[in-house]
């Protein structure tokens, strides 16, 4: 405990320490160039009697004269850092950088240009609050879309919502007699709200992105189809993505075809019509599952083998 109270004692009294404002790091795009850009201003603010810290005057202009590794002491900038954080900052247009002679030696001379940083300055607040709206508008819109699920229970009949509830219990329970270790909700918990959720969008809107929806007893009808279908009752596993879905799933779970007179050299349905597209699409999708699924089966005989 004397150890910490020590510690917290020598932390309090320490004044090894640099200020570095964030904006320097914004304006910058970089960390080590915004604790260099922070220092060279530090240089140019006055001293607690108004003097100034920096004395070298060059081509009309105050300059910072110090060498690479005079940086490492102030900041711990290493002399290939302040390099590549220097040369960031010239590129910005934030300093200007020069080899004079200082004492007779040749050193790196910094000249701040403030127009410029002021300009970023200002522009950098005007983003941060531009970002800050942005993030007002998102939580308005969040409270709003809250507001707005609200409002649709509350519009729904007790008998409605009597069925939303029974299709999603509905949907849990054939997908469970497929598989009794499917990862499904609950009853009473927020995942199984989110399932209504979807199954009264679904009834309301239709798919995401639409605003026609389907009867209960259309969904009805596809749950139960969907989760008797070899392809589709490995793929709807949710009420997401029941809904998601749900276009190709309703046309499959409709799609009849004539099936009294077949060909017996191409096992096609024939027909006195001709085929329509969706028939067509119908088929070939089936045709490539069953090759999918014959596939996998070949695949699980290997492996047992």
């Amino acid at each position: 405990m004397d150890k910490v109270n020590e510690f917290l004692i020598w932390e309090k009294l320490s004044r090894d320490t640099i200020d570095v404002k964030r904006i320097y790091i914004d304006i910058a795009d970089d960390l080590v160039a915004g604790i260099l850009l922070s220092q060279i201003v530090f240089w140019y603010l006055p001293k607690k009697n108004g003097d100034k810290k920096v004395q070298v005057e060059k081509e009309g202009r105050m300059w910072i004269a110090k060498g690479r590794d005079d940086w490492y002491e102030e900041c711990r900038i290493s002399p290939k850092q302040f390099d590549r954080a220097s040369k960031i900052l010239k590129e910005k247009g934030l300093i200007e950088k020069k080899l004079f002679k200082f004492n007779n030696i040749p050193t790196i001379h910094i000249s701040l240009n403030f127009d410029v940083l002021i300009e970023k300055i200002k522009k950098e607040y005007e983003k941060q609050e531009i970002i800050l709206e942005i993030e007002e508008t998102k939580k308005e819109n969040a409270v709003t879309k809250e507001k707005e699920e609200k409002n649709k229970w509350a519009n729904r009949s007790p008998e409605e919502l009597k069925e939303i509830e029974s299709l999603t219990k509905l949907l849990i329970e054939k997908i469970l007699k497929n598989n009794d270790r499917a990862k499904v909700p609950k009853e009473g918990t927020k995942q199984f709200e989110n399932w209504m959720s979807e199954i009264e969008k679904l009834n309301r809107l239709g798919l995401p992105g639409c605003n026609k929806g389907y009867s209960f007893d259309e969904i009805r009808k596809v749950i139960i189809w969907c989760q008797n279908d070899d392809f589709w009752k490995r793929n709807i596993l949710s009420a997401k993505k029941l809904r998601e879905k749900f276009d190709k799933l309703f046309l499959s779970a409709n799609f009849k075809p004539n099936t009294s007179n077949r060909n017996k050299f191409h096992n096609f349905e024939q027909r006195t019509s001709k085929y329509t597209k969706q028939d067509l699409d119908e088929i070939a999708r089936r045709k490539f599952e069953e090759a999918l699924e014959n596939k996998f089966q070949n695949a699980l005989n290997r492996l047992r083998r």
